[in-house]
């Protein structure tokens, strides 16, 4: 048997430490320094601004990691000031900067990035980014000042707008607590800022360098530039009280009814054909109800595909959600218009499912230029109307359910609301690292959901709603022409192979997106996969899974299988609401079974939480899976049951991104 695996491993996937951080307080301004960048910036104990961040993307929009070097930090009471040199790039480019940061104890904080390219440098934005938090903001006022001096009084958006809120900004301002108000000013070109709900980042984005300019573009190494972020505090602020991240979380049950489990699916794609059929077992035993199947006339899926995917339905029990990926293509390789392309196309598919003789539960069919993503105003590709795509499937396929819905996330839902009369479900799927990676951020895009959920559910009405194929990777990349490599096994935007699939890190976010999807009245959650890099059990690939490549086992899983395990077989079943001193720790609800009640919670942070279960009562069962556990929850798709104990106490402590099913 294998070496025990590293807690690195358990946690995240990969022997990746997490990124550094290191919180540096003077007077009432606190911030949180993470690889060169800002986060968490409070005042007088009240998040202001969520991150200030230098931030350079290649031309596929895949952010480039700094090396950091003579980091300096030097911090007084009443003031601070950071210092650094850095470099980022590839084998073909360079760019190198200076940052100073220095900040006061009235609150007051200041960004400066000078530098330049070493060699022609190929970017799609190279510049600083603010971010604005949504809690306690979203739908409130703010002032913006552009950079020829007028002033514009408006509101941050509440429901998630497609195009962006405002333009040509020199400074924002806005109440973050009462009595206080912060400006943020910045300097180096015109900023414009888009609304982060659409890609599910908890933030509004304030970034340099229009989107209405050319993208990518070219940084010439004989141009240096200087770029600046300056934060003012206006109002009394107040002494700032006790810290409460160490307290313990409260939680109750409450009767009130928060919604129904959703319906389970997982994703199938034929490139793990092979491995899928392998997990059949694994897929019977877990629930699932929906597999699914995405298929590509243009990528060379037939009938023989179909074949398969009829395989796995018999196997499985389950029914079959097919991913029509329409090429529409004109003799010369164009996308287009033409009906009679349109029908040919969905003649071939229908064809190939006859030849294997599987009929669908649900059909979601999207042209496949939309598998790429467009500015609401334009140009967007030719392609025939949704509308007529829609009801040319539904004539094909008369016994299945029709999703409207981009195979893209909800950014691309919002920018072109796919609906029509003939549509029976609406859809789209989520990515949490379009553009941050760091643990924390990836765990924050969990607040943005009820706002994406809320938001579709304006479009579609009382229609069923699902999500698509999700998980913390990258599935493609519609901003650029891939997704990033990861040969290292490393956190980074816009990679397919994110080893935190692997890792508790991923149970922990399951959970809490499935707690958030009930609470949003989500009918259908595709998350994670049979097989392939989203996977939910292990099976030899052509990538590095460290820990798992060396187990003598056929039958290892994931720790996310266990989550949907637990929970895939129950869909319909009542969930009642939790009250939750802090949902940003901790995600929690509780489901109505047979003899009783079962709450699920999920520490959604690195650090241990304890959590009082208020008038839960003791000699109930507690069943853990956590970083003590993890090994015999992965060698055994029903370790979780053998790890229970019994609550003696009326409270639990959860290790990091620990899950407990409590009942």
């Amino acid at each position: 048997m294998s070496q025990e695996p590293s807690l690195n491993v358990r946690l995240y996937g990969t022997e990746e430490e997490p990124a550094a951080q290191q919180t540096i307080v003077t007077g009432s301004l606190s911030v949180v320094l993470q690889s060169g960048n800002l986060r968490n910036i409070t005042i007088g104990g009240h998040e202001a601004i969520r991150s200030i961040a230098f931030v350079v993307r290649d031309k596929d929009w895949g952010t480039f990691n700094p090396t950091i070097f003579d980091l300096e930090v030097d911090q007084q009471s009443d003031r601070f000031r950071i210092s650094y040199r850095a470099e980022c790039g590839n084998d073909q480019q360079t760019l190198a900067y200076s940052a100073v940061i220095s900040g006061s104890a009235d609150g007051a904080l200041e960004f400066v990035v000078t530098g330049g390219a070493k060699t022609d440098f190929l970017t799609s934005r190279t510049g600083f980014v603010v971010l604005h938090p949504i809690d306690g903001v979203a739908g409130n006022d703010v002032t913006v000042t552009h950079t020829d001096g007028s002033v514009e009084q408006s509101l941050f958006p509440e429901r998630i707008k497609p195009s962006q809120p405002f333009s040509d900004i020199r400074t924002l301002t806005h109440r973050f607590a009462p009595g206080l108000s912060v400006t943020c000013t910045m300097e180096g070109d015109a900023f414009e800022m888009e609304d982060q709900r659409n890609w599910t980042d908890a933030s509004y984005k304030t970034y340099i360098r229009p989107l209405g300019k050319p993208h990518p573009f070219t940084l010439e190494p004989a141009k240096e530039f200087m770029q600046r972020v300056f934060l003012d505090v206006e109002g009394r602020i107040e002494p700032i009280g006790r810290s409460s991240l160490g307290d313990p979380v409260t939680i109750s049950v409450r009767e009130e009814a928060l919604g129904e489990l959703p319906e389970f699916a997982l994703a199938v794609h034929p490139d793990y054909l092979d491995e899928s059929i392998g997990a059949v077992d694994l897929i019977r035993r877990s629930g699932v109800g929906h597999l699914y199947c995405t298929f590509a006339t243009s990528a060379g899926h037939d009938a023989v595909v179909m074949g398969r995917f009829k395989q796995l339905a018999e196997a499985t029990g389950t029914a079959m959600v097919l991913e029509a990926v329409l090429s529409l293509r004109d003799d010369n390789g164009q996308f287009t218009d033409d009906v009679d392309v349109l029908d040919a196309e969905i003649a071939a598919i229908r064809n190939a499912a006859d030849e294997a003789g599987i009929e669908f539960a649900m059909i979601s069919a999207s042209p496949e230029c939309y598998l790429k993503s467009y500015q609401p105003s334009g140009p967007w590709p030719k392609a025939p109307p949704l509308e007529l795509v829609y009801s040319k499937v539904s004539k094909a396929f008369p016994a299945a359910a029709i999703a409207a819905g981009m195979h893209g996330f909800f950014t691309e839902f919002n920018r072109h609301p796919p609906l029509a009369k003939v549509a029976d479900v609406v859809t789209h799927s989520t990515c949490p690292i379009v553009h941050a990676s760091d643990d924390l951020s990836v765990m924050e895009t969990l607040q943005a959901l009820p706002w994406v959920f809320a938001s579709a559910r304006d479009y579609g009405g009382d229609r069923p709603y699902w999500i698509g194929p999700t998980a913390i990777g990258m599935r493609f990349n519609p901003y650029g022409s891939a997704t990033m490599a990861n040969p290292d096994n490393r956190r980074g935007a816009m990679v397919t192979l994110d080893p935190r699939q692997r890792g508790l890190f991923n149970a922990a976010w399951t959970l809490g997106y499935i707690a958030r999807a009930v609470a949003g009245r989500v009918d259908g959650l595709c998350l994670s996969a049979v097989a392939g890099p989203f996977g939910v059990a292990w099976q030899r690939m052509d990538w590095r899974q460290p820990w798992f490549d060396e187990i003598d086992t056929d039958n290892a899983v994931f720790p996310v299988y266990h989550v949907i395990a637990g929970l895939a077989g129950r869909h319909g079943t009542m969930v009642r609401a939790i009250e939750c001193s802090d949902p940003t720790r901790i995600a929690a609800f509780a489901i109505d079974v047979e003899d009783g009640r079962v709450m699920w919670l999920a520490n959604l942070a690195a650090t241990r939480c304890r959590v009082t279960l208020d008038g839960l009562g003791t000699g109930l069962s507690v069943q853990r899976l956590d970083s003590e556990t993890f090994r015999t929850c992965c060698l055994d798709p029903d370790g979780m049951s053998s790890t229970s104990i019994t609550l003696t106490e009326d409270s639990v402590t959860l290790d990091a991104y620990a899950v407990l099913r409590i009942g």
